[in-house]
């Protein structure tokens, strides 16, 4: 009993403890509630606390699998506040590393997402990454590893395009109940609005039991139509039903007149030009040279449009075109023939302003052409803008006719000195209104040199007038000076007068007493010399219907004929630009001729820019690299000419070690290295789809050193030491090889068949069967010397060094047949170029060019040379009316502390190939673009050109990007 009472009073001591702490509870809240200046704010004590991030979770692809060429990602993010809260996903990206594919995810109140993007342009394996931020600024990254080139989500599914239907097939997919067929047929990607058709999308239900479907109908030529097949799989009453997707696969239905080109003809090129078609980047356009057989690639490009000027004038060509897209058709073919009487190309006039008057001469001073305007006296024209030249000023009271001019600062004035009909008149052109200076009567006056102070007026038959003191009025003296002749145009340089006088030719002047002249010289010409220029040691003078005729005026005493150059018509005027090594000439007939003068002995025309109108006088200006000819003609318009020569300008260089050949595919360069001793032998791959910042990708090492490549289908095929060896694109490693004892140097591939040529010192032509890549067969060789070689219609040419040129019919590759041999006369054939019905091939030594006619390839023939002595060349392309020669030039320089060593220049010059007399036309300014002390060997077996660039192995210099602005 006692334990029981003790029991319960320690109950109640208990109970009386709990109420005096509840108590002093409730005491401390109501105390903690009143002294509060606030209200509790619950969300924002959470949001304070809130550390935990989103959550992304993604369902599909599964982690390193492999993805479609379209990737579609699905999945779900989340996220909850610290007290299981619900929180807020602000927003989610994402993106592919190392790449520019990025973008911003929808998703729903329920966090789900899904998204797509292409994998075309991606590496083999890629990384997605996605990120969420949430309500607080709490982020979460993860990254998703994938690896691309699987078909689709149902595997087996294919789409083929077979004559004028489409056909799909694929492999029953498990537990299907039923197939739904989604396309589109406008390059957009087709999905369900609510399970109806959205987009112009096309919906087609097929059975179960269907593997295979055909559509005939709902087909639009010429425009890509994207697939995608649904499975509808019933799992169980819990699941329901479970929906397996395919990726997206493109097919492109074609017939043969969808994209068949519309030809436009010209001089000297054949406009192609064809449909475009939505989503399609690149065509490659076919050409047959005979009869609308025998097609041959000769461009990928990335427009609807292709001008075709490597092309011969009057012959007939066909076109084709094909989409760059697996499994698509040539089109039908068109044809055309390019002009072959005519060889004025089409007109280059930048711009023109019709002046109130007759046009009769020009002289231009910084922003201003100065123009005598016959009874219109003088007009100022600003010339700022080329294109868009503006009257600035005139001034009209001038006594007689305006026929020539020439403009000269003088102590802080400028003057325009003007012969007219009744002698030389001086304006004053310092502001923009024009105001009298002074009148000289002067009978025949026809043209003006100014010498400091003094004046040469040319008076045709009356000699020259000389003008001692000419812009001091008061103090001048006048000097009549008798010249056999009929006295057109003058010149001063260097108190040496240069004058030209009709039918009697050109004759030189010592003026360093001004009023008493000393004839040094005079140098007949062969027409009637009617315009003068002077630059370095040369005389150029416009001589009528004779052209352009050259003096060597080195020693003003004994000055001897250098060259000429005919041109069509009558040459009244010429300038010069001696930087560029070129003439423009005003010609009555062809307009303003383009003369290249870089070898005086031997100037040609390389660009005719036919205005269709007189020209009497030309002037040259120069802004920054633009060169433009402003000609005058009879009916009083002013033509503005860009005259800027083809110039080539290195872009970049690339050191590779040893770079021997290049090759290019789409927007991948392939770079064949090695000297057979470098520890960097192989096949380097670079993007260059930033020409100007080619990006390096991959390296194969190789059992040689790389001198040559060539691509087919998905391998790179290399000629090295030991052979050939064979590269699997998509792997970058050895599919194959085959061994030759003598090494090769340079191969091309025509379909099944590879072809090797041995080393420069060596014989061997070796025709190697590659239709299996990992077993490549020797099904032929040729004992010759093959220094180069090219493919065209089925034919293999040989430049075959002494023996000439060699022609193969390569038709069969189970009976390869000699052809034919062309000798050429006395010279070694090494590089060899093909265009057309012509082969032309160069000796590398000297530089000659031999042109043999290959219309019949049985009985091929010398047609002509081209003899000119150069550099020693190393590879050669043709572009247009040119032959691209890459150069080596040596020389033995003193050079500071190393003191005298041979140094090689390299470099790219043009050979000009087209009219009656074919050279050198141009070496620019920027030739010299690489320098060493070793002798460069073994470097540089061809050109890559891809657009306006060409990329040129430069052996241990790795390789140049040269910008061909011709383009």
């Amino acid at each position: 009993m006692k334990n029981l009472l003790l029991k319960n009073n320690i109950q109640e001591v208990r109970m009386f403890r709990k109420k005096i702490i509840y108590f002093v509870l409730i005491i401390i809240m109501v105390l903690l509630f009143v002294s509060c200046p606030t209200p509790f704010d619950e969300d924002m004590v959470l949001k304070v606390n809130d550390t935990i991030k989103p959550e992304i979770t993604i369902i599909s692809p599964v982690e390193m699998t492999e993805c479609a060429s379209i990737v579609e990602v699905s999945g779900t993010v989340t996220d909850k506040a610290n007290k299981k809260q619900p929180g807020k996903v602000a927003g989610v990206r994402y993106k592919i590393l190392n790449s520019p594919i990025n973008g911003i995810i929808d998703f729903n109140d329920s966090g789900k997402f899904s998204f797509h993007f292409e994998t075309n342009k991606l590496q083999t394996a890629f990384t997605l990454q996605i990120t969420a931020t949430d309500w607080n600024g709490n982020t979460t990254e993860i990254q998703h590893y994938l690896r691309r080139d699987m078909e689709n989500g149902i595997p087996s599914f294919k789409v083929e395009v077979k004559g004028e239907s489409i056909h799909l097939s694929w492999e029953s997919v498990f537990l299907a109940e039923s197939y739904t067929l989604l396309y589109t047929q406008d390059n957009t990607y087709p999905f369900e609005d609510n399970g109806d058709e959205g987009n112009g999308i096309i919906i087609r239900n097929i059975d179960k039991s269907e593997t295979s479907y055909i559509i005939d109908q709902d087909i639009n030529y010429g425009s890509l139509h994207i697939f995608q097949l649904k499975a509808y799989c019933g799992i169980d009453a819990k699941q329901g039903i479970k929906i397996v997707t395919s990726g997206f696969i493109k097919a492109l239905p074609l017939s043969k007149q969808t994209l068949a080109p519309r030809i436009s003809e010209f001089n000297y090129s054949l406009g192609v030009e064809w449909n475009c078609i939505e989503g399609i980047e690149e065509y490659e356009v076919y050409r047959s040279e005979r009869d609308g057989t025998h097609y041959q690639l000769i461009k990928v490009v990335n427009k609807n449009s292709y001008e075709d000027n490597t092309i011969l004038p009057g012959e007939l060509y066909y076109y084709s075109i094909r989409p760059c897209f697996p499994g698509s058709i040539q089109s039908y073919a068109n044809c055309g023939r390019s002009d072959p009487i005519s060889e004025l190309p089409y007109t280059n006039v930048s711009g023109e302003l019709e002046i109130n008057g007759s046009i009769e001469g020009i002289s231009i001073i910084e922003n201003f052409a100065y123009i005598a305007a016959g009874s219109g006296g003088l007009k100022i024209i600003n010339i700022s803008d080329p294109i868009h030249p503006a009257e600035y000023s005139k001034f009209e009271g001038i006594s007689g006719s305006a026929n020539n001019i020439t403009v000269i600062d003088f102590e802080k004035k400028r003057f325009a000195c003007i012969t007219t009909s009744k002698g030389l008149e001086i304006i004053d052109v310092t502001n923009q209104t024009p105001a009298f200076f002074y009148r000289y009567p002067i009978n025949t006056a026809c043209s003006v040199a100014v010498n400091s102070n003094n004046a040469y007026v040319a008076c045709e038959e009356n000699g020259i007038t000389i003008i001692e003191n000419v812009f001091d009025p008061v103090n001048s003296q006048i000097i009549s000076l008798k010249v056999q002749g009929d006295v057109r145009d003058v010149v001063c340089r260097d108190n040496i007068l240069y004058i030209v006088k009709g039918r009697e030719g050109f004759e030189i002047f010592d003026i360093n007493i001004p009023s008493q002249p000393e004839s040094l010289c005079r140098q007949d010409t062969n027409g009637f010399a009617s315009g003068v220029a002077v630059s370095g040691n040369y005389a150029y003078v416009a001589d009528g219907y004779e052209g352009l005729f050259i003096i060597d005026i080195s020693s003003s005493k004994s000055p001897n004929y250098k060259g000429c150059c005919n041109t069509p018509g009558y040459s009244s005027d010429v300038a010069i630009v001696e930087e560029l090594g070129i003439a423009i000439v005003a010609d009555d007939v062809a307009g303003v001729q383009a003369i290249s003068i870089m070898n005086p002995e031997s100037p040609i025309i390389y660009q005719t820019y036919n205005i269709n109108n007189t020209v009497d006088k030309v002037e040259l200006v120069y802004y920054s690299n633009e060169i433009y000819s402003y000609s005058v003609t009879e009916d009083g318009v002013l033509k503005i000419i860009d005259v800027t020569p083809p110039l080539i300008t290195s872009i970049s260089r690339n050191d590779l070690g040893s770079v021997n050949n290049i090759v290019i595919r789409g927007d991948l360069l392939y770079a064949a290295c090695g000297t057979g001793n470098s520890g960097n032998q192989g096949l380097y791959s670079y993007n260059i789809s930033d020409p100007e910042n080619p990006v390096k990708e991959q390296y194969v090492e190789t059992k040689g050193a790389v001198y040559a490549v060539d691509i087919n289908g998905k391998y790179v095929y290399c000629v090295t030491d030991y052979g050939l060896e064979i590269i699997d694109i998509a792997t970058f490693k050895r599919s194959g090889s085959y061994q030759i004892n003598s090494g090769a140097a340079e191969i091309l591939i025509m379909g099944d068949i590879g072809i090797l040529s041995a080393p420069e010192d060596r014989r061997g032509l070796y025709f190697i069967d590659i239709s299996r890549p990992t077993t490549p067969e020797l099904i032929h060789t040729e004992d010759i010397y093959a220094k180069d070689i090219e493919i065209q219609n089925n034919f293999l040419y040989v430049a075959a060094g002494d023996s000439g040129l060699k022609i193969y019919d390569i038709s069969k590759k189970e009976h390869i047949s000699y052809k034919a041999t062309c000798e050429i006369p006395g010279l070694d054939t090494d590089l060899l170029i093909l265009k057309g019905t012509y082969a032309f091939t160069v000796n590398s030594y000297n530089g000659s060019v031999q042109i043999v006619d290959i219309r019949d390839p049985s009985t091929p023939f010398w047609d002509s040379s081209i003899y000119i002595t150069f550099p020693k060349v190393k590879a050669a392309f043709l572009r247009g009316k040119y032959i691209y020669a890459y150069l080596i030039y040596d020389m033995i320089i003193d050079i500071p502390v190393i003191g005298q060593r041979k140094v090689f220049f390299h470099g790219l010059s043009l050979i000009n190939i087209s009219g009656s007399n074919p050279g050198i036309i141009h070496i620019p300014r920027t030739f010299l673009f690489a320098i060493e002390f070793t002798s460069p060997q073994n470097i540089c077996r061809g050109f890559a050109v891809s657009g306006k660039y060409a990329y040129i192995p430069c052996g241990e210099l790795g390789f140049r990007i040269i910008n061909l602005l011709d383009e």
